[in-house]
């Protein structure tokens, strides 16, 4: 009876969050490399950026418009609420059909998160 419980809960369970802090990024569509976004002063980020705090906090900057919601984690998707809208990202391929791009998602260690920010 004791394995049949300890099955049931495990498979009834789902993360809540992440362990950590993680942010990732990617070189904004209309640049090649970094090096030729840091000589266009007319952009401020090179860098769209998603953000997942241990606190199911979820902050993503597509266009230099930082957006704030929560997330849920279920195995490798996540499933992020932002302003009305569902993302889906998977943390194994790095990608999300709902931000496309033509750079990769990379992880990233910012100096700022910001998760403990309220």
């Amino acid at each position: 009876m004791r394995a049949l419980a300890l099955v049931m809960l495990v498979a009834g369970c789902t993360d809540s969050g992440l362990d950590d802090d993680r942010a990732y990024r990617r070189l904004v569509d209309r640049f090649d490399t970094y090096d030729q976004c840091i000589a266009d002063t007319t952009l401020p980020s090179c860098y769209q950026t998603l953000v997942l705090c241990a606190n199911k906090r979820v902050m993503i900057d597509l266009e230099n418009r930082p957006l704030d919601g929560t997330y849920e984690l279920d195995g490798n998707l996540v499933s992020a609420h932002v302003e009305g809208d569902l993302i889906v990202f998977d943390l194994e391929k790095q990608s999300s059909a709902q931000m496309p791009g033509r750079h990769p998602w990379e992880l990233a260690t910012p100096s700022f998160y910001g998760c403990d920010v309220e």
